[in-house]
C-alpha cells in the first residue's frame, strides 16, 4: 500500500518560491526568519552605522541560507520549484 506524501509548501503562483501549506511548512519558515535574523545581529545589520563589508557579508549569507532552504525542502514541496507566470 503506497503512502500519501505529506506536503509543506507549495510553488508560488506568480514568480519564484514556495508558498507555506501546513504547519510544516509555517515552522521551517520561522526557523529560516530567525536564522535570517540572527545572521543579520552577527554581521551588525541593526546597529546605526554598518559598514559596505556588513551589508555585502549579510547578503552573501542571506543568498546562501535561502539557496539551501530551497534545496532541503525541494522534496517537500507539491509540484515543481520554477518560475511561474500564474494559471494557465
Amino acid at each position: 500500500m503506497q503512502q500519501e506524501k505529506n506536503y509543506w509548501f507549495r510553488p508560488k503562483r506568480y514568480g519564484y518560491g514556495l508558498v507555506p501549506i501546513s504547519l510544516g511548512g509555517w515552522i521551517a519558515t520561522l526557523v529560516l526568519l530567525s536564522v535570517v535574523f540572527m545572521a543579520g545581529y552577527a554581521h551588525d545589520i541593526f546597529e546605526p552605522t554598518i559598514t559596505q563589508k556588513a551589508i555585502c557579508n549579510f547578503i552573501i549569507d542571506l543568498i546562501t541560507l535561502t539557496g539551501l532552504f530551497l534545496v532541503l525542502m525541494k522534496d517537500k514541496t507539491k509540484g515543481e520549484i520554477k518560475w511561474n507566470w500564474g494559471k494557465k
